[in-house]
């Protein structure tokens, strides 16, 4: 395709960025419906990609509709304050933005630190908890041990979790008991009542 026709494609684009900030979810269809197509490199004056934007706007179902219509995360992408598509998928899009990510060819970038000295670990168990940073490591994250900061977050994580997993088997131990005292209670009544059930007369 001649190059002429090429800039005036793109010069014709609809702004992405523009129409999710201004429609949220409607934007990104409506992007669509005027013919946009989706460009992993685009990016806006703060460096946002779009799969960045429209998840902070949209959150999975926005996600969900950049994939199903031919868009693709960056790994390499960074906003000004150091993010990457990973970690803000994270935060606007919890878990289950992180379990689309990964299902849908995204990957990690273990090396980056955001504007706060963060790695993309340390974000991600701040939003996920200790699901993320499984998913993280099953999917090409790496940790650093030598970095204090992300191995303390990282330990805290695990250590919460350990928590949490032993007041929930806590919980279902109580109630196991509470069903089975029940039980026992509802037998233990019929078989009073059945013996204080008047006896026809032969």
């Amino acid at each position: 395709m001649p190059k002429f026709i090429e800039s005036l494609k793109k010069a014709f684009q609809p702004n992405l960025f523009r129409l999710v900030r201004e429609k949220d979810l409607k934007g990104v269809e409506i992007f669509l419906k005027k013919g946009g197509r989706f460009n992993p490199m685009s990016r806006d004056m703060a460096e946002n990609t779009e799969a960045m934007t429209i998840v902070e706007y949209t959150g999975l179902a926005g996600l969900k509709l950049f994939v199903e219509n031919g868009g693709s995360f960056n790994p390499e992408a960074r906003t000004r304050f150091g993010k990457t598509e990973a970690t803000v998928i994270a935060e606007h899009a919890g878990i289950e933005g992180m379990k689309f990510f990964v299902e849908n060819g995204g990957q990690f970038n273990s090396a980056v630190k955001n504007s706060l000295g963060h790695t993309e670990a340390m974000t991600i168990v701040e939003y996920t908890g200790a699901e993320g940073l499984k998913l993280f490591v099953e999917n090409g994250g790496l940790l650093d041990p030598n970095n204090r900061r992300e191995v303390s977050v990282v330990k805290e994580c695990l250590k919460q979790d350990a928590h949490k997993a032993k007041i929930e088997a806590g919980n279902r131990e109580k109630a196991e008991n509470r069903v089975k005292i029940k039980g026992e209670a509802e037998k233990y009544t019929k078989t009073i009542a059945t013996r204080l059930t008047p006896r026809k007369a032969p």
